[in-house]
This record gives C-alpha cells, structure tokens and sequence, in this order.
C-alpha cells in the first residue's frame, strides 16, 4: 500500500454478511478503550452483541490502495443522512482519510443535514467540530452532531486529489 497519503485512492463496496469478522475486529481494537472507560471490558458481551450493531446492508468496506481498510455503517432518509459508524485501521489513522470521507459526504448530501453520535471523550470530536458539524443535543456520555455543507470552509477541501471513488448511498 501507498504511503503516500494524499494520494491514497479510497474507495467504497457494499459489505455483505462475510465482512462481520473484519467489521467487529476493527470496532473491538477501534472501541476497546471506551468500552473500558465507561462501562468496563467484557470481551464476550461485546462479541455476542455486535451482530446487532452491524447491517452489512448499510455498511460500505472502505478500501485504501484496494486494501480493505475500514468500514462505514450510513443511511440516508428524505431529512438527513445518519452516520452510523466510521472506522479505519489504525495505521491509516491521522492521515486525512476519515475527513476526506466525511467532506464527501457532507457535499454529496445535496444540503441535507449529516447527523452521527460519539461518545464526549471521543479524539475525533475535534475532526467534527472542524468540518463543521455543531453539538445539537447531549446525553450522559454522548454528543449528537449536526452539519449542512456550506456552512464550514474545512469541508469543501475536495478536489480532483482526493482520489475518492464515492458512491456511500
């Protein structure tokens, strides 16, 4: 694979129900710390109940360099488009990937809000608020975010380099 970053070509397919290992292999090792944090580690609890969080038939494989290097659970309905889950593998993490994707979906979403969730201690909060997505309700534990592409000029950093083969919805 590339090391060069910026030129990495990413690029989506539908996952199906095989791609379940892979995708709760990535969420254990992305989500161990947090899971740790608030709730304590349950190795088995959190295999037995991740079936329930993955729908292969929302879910996209992201592939960097045509390695499958992480996933994206999304849906669109006629309000908004929801992002369910993001993840990439950790030695592509930090390397622009993530906020290429979400720039993307942000102008592809034709002026639909983008909403998703994270935990508050969550680094990748501060990757959110600079694409301009705002904090539009709170829990315990959680933000729940909002944003409309035009409204942040870190989001229309999308150009031919890129390399981004969209096709999320």
């Amino acid at each position: 694979m590339s090391r060069d970053f910026e030129n990495m070509l990413i690029t989506f397919r539908q996952a199906d129900p095989a791609d379940l290992d892979f995708a709760r292999a990535l969420y254990l090792e992305s989500s161990r710390w947090l899971i740790e944090h608030y709730f304590g580690w349950d190795e088995a609890r959190e295999i037995e109940k991740f079936p329930q969080q993955f729908d292969a038939s929302r879910s996209r494989i992201i592939q960097v360099d045509g390695w499958d290097s992480g996933w994206l659970q999304a849906y669109e309905t006629e309000e908004r488009f929801e992002i369910d889950s993001l993840y990439i593998v950790k030695n592509l993490r930090g390397h622009g990937i993530g906020t290429r994707i979400l720039q993307n979906i942000l102008q592809d979403a034709g002026g639909k809000p983008v909403t998703l969730s994270t935990a508050k201690i969550n680094p990748a909060l501060e990757l959110y608020k600079r694409l301009g997505f705002q904090i539009v309700r709170e829990e315990e534990r959680k933000f729940f975010l909002q944003a409309i592409f035009g409204q942040n000029p870190e989001q229309s950093a999308r150009s031919e380099r890129s390399r981004i083969d969209f096709s999320i919805f």
